[in-house]
């Protein structure tokens, strides 16, 4: 689905909103506020945080909508969240802005070791730490940006919302180089190397 399609099919549906004035905060990518127990993402900014070609998390310029939507798709399917597709916003360039929500979730910042188990369960491996990301090779996807603020822990343990996810073969040749290399077996000694 790209811009086109998606304007049509919002438009259709009635789902077409100004551009809103007075949300809670923005990040890097999104402008977002909190309505009926959902949190509302407007993708305001015409780049995403991905990965540079130094293998390094940044902001780089969003290939189409459909990428964007990918990714959330990809969240839902991965974690059982909720993303939705809510509609659009158009700004007064005329690009479509995609417009989406996931519930709230309640809780406080999970430890490092939480998140670890959390992303071990899922069969990831920990690759890039400096980026605190995890490789999937069932799915063959990188996720960044796992830090404390991007989950919650919850009364039913730990949850992703708000994480960096790229098909691995959209990540640059050095990132997916690092993230599939093969677990050091502890027992080499370093001077074998």
């Amino acid at each position: 689905m790209d811009a086109k399609d998606l304007l049509a099919w919002a438009q259709s549906e009635n789902r077409v909103f100004p551009l809103k004035e007075n949300y809670d905060f923005a990040g890097a990518e999104h402008q977002v506020w909190l309505e009926e127990g959902r949190v509302y993402k407007a993708a305001v900014s015409p780049k995403t945080v991905g990965f540079g070609d130094d293998g390094q998390m940044t902001l780089i310029d969003e290939k189409s909508v459909e990428d964007y939507l990918v990714r959330k798709q990809i969240h839902n399917e991965l974690f059982g969240d909720d993303i939705r597709l809510e509609g659009v916003c158009i700004d007064e360039n005329g690009r479509v802005i995609p417009v989406i929500s996931q519930p709230v979730m309640e809780g406080d910042d999970p430890e490092l070791e939480e998140i670890e188990e959390f992303f071990k369960k899922k069969g990831m491996t920990c690759v890039h730490p400096n980026i605190k990301g995890w490789y999937s090779p069932e799915l063959d996807i990188v996720i960044a940006d796992a830090h404390p603020r991007n989950l919650v822990r919850t009364k039913t343990g730990v949850s992703a919302f708000d994480l960096v996810i790229s098909r691995a073969e959209n990540v640059t040749k050095h990132t997916r180089e690092f993230a599939i290399q093969p677990k050091l077996d502890d027992n080499i000694n370093n001077d074998e190397l």
